[in-house]
C-alpha cells in the first residue's frame, strides 16, 4: 500500500484531493495550537514557581496531528516530484508558471481553492491572519508573508484573488480573501461569465451559454493509455515538445525574428470513427496539463447571418483566455476548399473559411482538427497545418492490447477467453472493441446476473456483430490533389 501512495499523479484532482487532505489537517493543529501552547507555558510556569501542576493532553493531540500533516506533506511532496521527474504537467502547474507566482504564494492559493472545495463550511481560512498563521505558524514567518498579500503583490494585482470585505482596505491582513473566477477559469477549465446588470442581458447570455458552442473537459486520460503505433506516438511527443518549449523555440532560439504570424501548433487527425482520434486529443491536452475546449462544426453553425463566424471567433477566444487546447471536433464540412460559386450559400461558406484561417493564423497554443472522412482541404488551411496523422485500423498486436484494457481483472471472464483470437479474428477499431465488451458483458448478465462469467462465445458474437456494421474510412485525408502523408 505504501509503494502504491508513492506513485506519481497522473491526475490534477489525485493531486488537489491529497494537498487539501494536508490543508484540513494543518488546519485542525491550527485550531488548537494556541490553547495548547498557552496550557504548556501555565504548566511550566507553575512548575518554576514550585507549583504542581496537570499537564494538558492538548499538547500530545496538537504533535500528534502536526506530525501527521507532516507525513502528508512529505507523501504529496514525494508523488509531486515524481509526477515532475516524468514530465506529467497539470493546469495549475501552467497557472504557477505563466504567473511566476512564489512557492509561498502557491500555499495561500491552495488554501483559497480549499476554502472553495469545502464551500461555506466551518473548516474555511478566509481572512488573511487565519491563512497566513496557518501556513506560518512562526509569527516572524507569518509577518514576512504578509506582502503576498498587499495590494501590490502579484496575486492581487492581476486578480487571481480578490479581498470580499466591504471596509476600506485599510488593513489587509483582517481582510478576508477568495479565489477569483479568472483563477477557477484557468486551473479548473471552469466557463468564465461576464458580470452583467440589465437583467435582459443577462437572461440572454444565461441562454446563450446553455446553447455554447463549446464545451470544456478536464482532461482525465492519459497519453500511456492510448494504443498508438510507436512512430505516430514519436511525433505526437515532437508536437507536444514545441508546446511546452516554445518560448526556446520561438524567443532563445530567435524564431521570433522570422516567423511573425503562425506560431500555434495545429494538428490534423483523421480516420474513421472510433479509432482514437478524440482520445488522443484529450490525453495530448492532460499531458500539457491543460484544459480542453471541444467545439464541433454543428454547434458553430447558425442559420442566422453572421453568427457563425462570430461563434469560430469566440471559441477561439475562451481558449486562449482559458491556455486551453483547443479541439475542432467532426470539423469536415469547414475543412474542405473554398467554392468558386456565386451563390449566397457558397460566399457564406466561404467567409467562414477566411474567418477560420484568420483565427489559426493568429493562434499560438495547440488546435487539434478532426475528421473522420476524406477530404481536401483548402490550401490556405494545409499551408497552416503542422503535422498531420492517420488514424487506421489497429494492426493485430494493437488491437489485442485495446482488447486486454477493456476487459478488466474484476471481470469475471470464463477460462475459455482468449484474447489474442479476438484481436485477429476480427480487425476493427477501439470504439468498436469497446462496444463489443459491453454487449458481451450484458449477455452475461443477463443470462446468469451477478454469477455471470463472460466466454468466449459471447465475447465473438458481440465482436462480429460490431463488425458487420463497421465501416473503415476508404482513404486518407488529402491535401489537395495529392495524397497526404502520415505526418508533415
Amino acid at each position: 500500500m505504501r509503494r502504491e501512495r508513492s506513485e506519481a499523479y497522473r491526475d490534477q484532482f489525485v493531486y488537489l484531493a491529497d494537498y487539501f487532505e494536508l490543508i484540513r489537517r494543518r488546519g485542525d493543529a491550527y485550531n488548537i495550537r494556541n490553547e495548547a501552547l498557552e496550557t504548556e507555558r501555565m504548566a511550566c510556569y507553575s512548575e518554576r514557581s514550585g507549583y504542581e501542576s496537570q499537564r494538558s493532553q492538548l499538547v500530545e493531540i496538537f504533535r500528534g496531528i502536526e506530525a501527521e500533516a507532516d507525513r502528508q506533506e512529505g507523501l504529496v511532496r514525494g508523488r509531486k516530484e515524481a509526477s515532475d521527474r516524468l514530465g506529467v504537467r497539470f493546469a495549475l502547474d501552467s497557472f504557477i508558471e505563466r504567473h511566476q507566482l512564489h512557492p509561498e504564494e502557491v500555499r495561500i492559493l491552495m488554501v483559497l481553492l480549499y476554502n472553495e472545495s469545502v464551500g461555506r463550511s466551518h473548516a474555511r481560512f478566509t481572512n488573511g491572519n487565519e491563512i497566513l498563521n496557518l501556513l506560518f505558524p512562526n509569527p516572524v514567518s507569518a509577518l514576512k508573508a504578509s506582502r503576498f498579500l498587499d495590494v501590490g503583490a502579484t496575486l492581487v494585482q492581476e486578480g487571481l484573488i480578490r479581498s470580499t470585505s466591504d471596509d476600506d482596505g485599510s488593513n489587509f491582513l483582517r481582510a478576508a480573501y477568495e479565489v477569483t473566477e479568472k483563477t477557477l477559469h484557468e486551473v479548473l477549465g471552469a466557463g468564465q461569465r461576464s458580470t452583467l446588470r440589465d437583467p435582459q442581458q443577462a437572461s440572454h447570455t444565461l441562454s446563450s451559454s446553455l446553447d455554447s458552442p463549446f464545451r470544456v473537459v478536464a482532461p482525465r486520460i492519459h497519453l500511456d493509455q492510448v494504443v498508438l503505433p510507436d512512430d505516430v506516438r514519436k511525433r505526437i511527443a515532437e508536437v507536444l515538445w514545441q508546446e511546452e518549449h516554445g518560448r526556446t523555440l520561438f524567443e532563445e532560439w530567435g524564431l521570433n525574428e522570422v516567423v511573425e504570424k503562425g506560431r500555434g501548433t495545429i494538428v490534423l487527425l483523421s480516420g474513421a470513427p472510433g479509432t482514437g482520434k478524440t482520445m488522443t486529443a484529450e490525453a495530448m491536452a492532460q499531458r500539457l496539463g491543460r484544459p480542453l475546449h471541444i467545439a464541433d462544426y454543428a454547434q458553430l453553425e447558425s442559420k442566422w447571418i453572421g453568427e457563425t463566424e462570430k461563434n469560430i471567433v469566440s471559441v477561439f477566444r475562451a481558449a486562449s483566455e482559458a491556455g486551453a487546447v483547443l479541439l475542432l471536433d467532426e470539423a469536415d464540412a469547414i475543412l474542405a476548399s473554398r467554392l468558386d460559386g456565386g451563390h449566397y450559400n457558397d460566399r457564406a461558406y466561404n467567409r467562414q473559411v477566411s474567418i477560420l484561417l484568420t483565427e489559426l493564423e493568429a493562434w499560438e497554443g495547440l488546435c487539434i482538427l478532426t475528421t473522420n472522412r476524406s477530404v481536401t482541404l483548402d490550401d490556405g488551411l494545409a499551408r497552416r497545418v503542422a503535422a498531420s496523422f492517420e488514424f487506421t485500423i489497429p494492426e493485430t498486436g494493437e488491437r489485442a492490447r485495446i482488447w486486454k484494457s477493456l476487459l478488466p481483472e474484476r471481470l469475471p471472464l470464463a477460462s475459455d477467453v482468449d484474447i489474442d483470437d479476438l484481436a485477429r479474428r476480427f480487425p476493427m477499431a477501439g470504439g468498436h472493441i469497446k462496444n463489443a465488451v459491453l454487449t458481451a458483458v450484458r449477455k452475461a448478465g443477463v443470462r446468469a446476473g451477478r454469477r455471470a462469467r463472460v466466454t468466449q462465445r459471447d465475447l465473438i458474437e458481440a465482436a462480429a456483430a460490431e463488425h458487420q456494421s463497421f465501416r473503415p474510412c476508404p482513404r486518407p485525408i488529402g491535401f489537395g490533389d495529392s495524397p497526404a502523408a502520415s505526418y508533415s
